[in-house]
């Protein structure tokens, strides 16, 4: 019984983050398919400028996002980003 008890404080856990992430999904995708679209061929500190701004934006608009979004865990592998950057490529 005990270690049902356990898993059940897991799921509900669980269940909160995948709730908050499912609510965050329009704000967060809506950064994430601006910074592919338009972004991508800018460096590094003019994209981090844009996102903050765009953040801003959208949470002004009311639509849910990520407080603490980071677009390179949200929408990249960290293992293929690892083999970019021992291939000799930036990290973003």
């Amino acid at each position: 019984m005990n270690a049902l008890i356990s898993e059940k404080q897991k799921w509900v856990v669980f269940e909160s983050v995948a709730i908050t992430k499912l609510r965050n999904n329009e704000g967060d995708s809506l950064i994430g398919a601006g910074m592919v679209c338009f972004l991508a061929p800018f460096p590094q500190s003019f994209r981090n400028d844009m996102f903050a701004k765009w953040q801003k934006e959208i949470e002004k608009s009311k639509i849910p996002v990520t407080h603490d979004l980071n677009f390179n865990m949200q929408f990249g592998e960290p293992l293929v980003v690892k083999q970019w950057v021992e291939n000799g490529l930036s990290n973003d």
